[in-house]
């Protein structure tokens, strides 16, 4: 995952016939019935849902009665009102505190003004924070749509990154205060970065540029899964509201226990490392696990009150993935290959001409809705929910749905 600064994280993502009873052959086996998938969700421990996975890093879990959607976003009038909004207040505290700092030479008063500005972004934090909850569980019970849920997505991004940009100018005044720290205005940073998870930034640019990317939503009231395929990678972010205690006191007892007790939730990831990172940035008593490594980046938010991990973010290369099942569909003139990921990972539809070989265009759909076409080359990328679902391709020739099980 790139970083938008240093310090700081950067950033979604079948038709008229009904669905065909079909066979799979898996390779190297006779055609038969599909095997079904040994990949179970299993809590890590009591507070943290996981995907325990083989050969790839460990994933971050909504619950299983999720609600589940697809949409395309655009930066709507609304929410580029709002964040133009967002945009001005921010400027106008900021420019009080220059003014403010710049008119008095004494030390006190200018660390006494410094505090008051992290304090404010602090609250403005909490506030993406809560605007995030009530959306979630708004979305939940049907009160907005999915597009006014991934339009609320963009504008804490957008808040976020403006936050940022006032943090950065921030550090230039602390430096002009004899002896005060970076370290008391440090977990600012972290928390602001929970909001900008590179799934967002993806979403943000495409929508600016009305390239509208097909974004898998996955909610229920105690938190959200968003997840997409775009330019060869594979994002996702998770957030479980519920298992962020923010009032709550921390159960480790050192800075250690707590790196050892995140270092089990991904022991692949830690196993496989090309950089590893843990720090206790964000306030409070929130921890960052960052891991690059042969798939990817990932980005995990340990809370010490829950114990449990709260928000997710990974990047993926689709290509270095390993193919944990495939298997192929044979109909009237096509042949459809399905490569599957571990878990809830994204997954390669593959369309071919059953006499030939040769690649086919098909347009292809996720339970009913068209989230792309295979073009030229006859495949696809998606971004699979979890559980069932069902992959409807459209030829010029037919129409054919299958039905993977897990």
């Amino acid at each position: 995952m790139t970083k938008a600064s240093p310090a700081l994280l950067a950033l979604l993502l079948v038709c008229a016939l009904p669905a065909v009873t079909l066979v799979a052959a898996a390779p190297g086996s006779s055609t038969g019935a599909e095997p079904q998938s040994t990949v179970l969700t299993t809590p890590h421990d009591s507070t943290g849902p996981f995907l325990e996975l083989e050969n790839t890093a460990n994933r971050l879990t909504v619950p299983e009665e999720s609600k589940r959607t697809y949409t395309s976003p655009t930066r709507d009038f609304g929410t580029a009102v709002a964040s133009a909004d967002d945009e001005v207040r921010a400027d106008a505290d900021h420019f009080a505190f220059e003014q403010a700092f710049d008119e008095t030479t004494d030390s006190n008063e200018r660390a006494d003004l410094i505090d008051a500005s992290r304090d404010r972004m602090e609250t403005r934090v909490q506030a993406l924070e809560e605007r995030e909850r009530q959306a979630v569980q708004a979305y939940a019970n049907g009160t907005i749509t999915e597009q006014e849920f991934t339009q609320m997505v963009l504008r804490n991004y957008n808040e976020a990154n403006e936050l940022e940009r006032q943090y950065r100018d921030l550090y230039e005044y602390v430096d002009r205060v004899p002896g005060y720290r970076r370290s008391r205005i440090n977990p600012t940073a972290g928390a602001i970065a929970t909001h900008q998870s590179q799934a967002r930034a993806v979403i943000a640019a495409a929508s600016t540029a009305d390239r509208s990317p097909m974004v898998t939503v996955e909610t229920s009231a105690e938190g959200y899964r968003l997840s997409l395929v775009s330019g060869g990678q594979f994002y996702q972010e998770v957030t479980r509201l519920d298992l962020r205690d923010r009032n709550g006191e921390s159960q480790f007892g050192s800075f250690s226990e707590a790196e050892s007790h995140a270092a089990e939730r991904y022991p692949w990831a830690l196993d496989n490392a090309n950089s590893y990172q843990f720090s206790a940035t964000a306030s409070p008593h929130l921890y960052l696990t960052e891991i690059s490594h042969p798939h990817g980046e990932l980005y995990s938010y340990i809370d010490g009150a829950t114990e449990a991990v709260t928000r997710e973010h990974q990047s993926l290369v689709v290509s270095r993935l390993p193919i944990e099942h495939q298997n192929t569909w044979e109909r009237d003139t096509v042949a459809i290959t399905l490569n599957r990921t571990p878990g809830d990972g994204p997954a390669e539809v593959r369309v071919t001409d059953l006499e030939t070989g040769e690649p086919v265009e098909a347009i292809i759909r996720l339970d009913g809705v068209a989230v792309g076409e295979t073009g030229d080359d006859g495949h696809l990328w998606l971004a699979t929910p979890a559980g069932d679902y069902e992959i409807e391709v459209e030829t010029a020739d037919e129409t054919v749905t299958i039905a993977p099980s897990t």
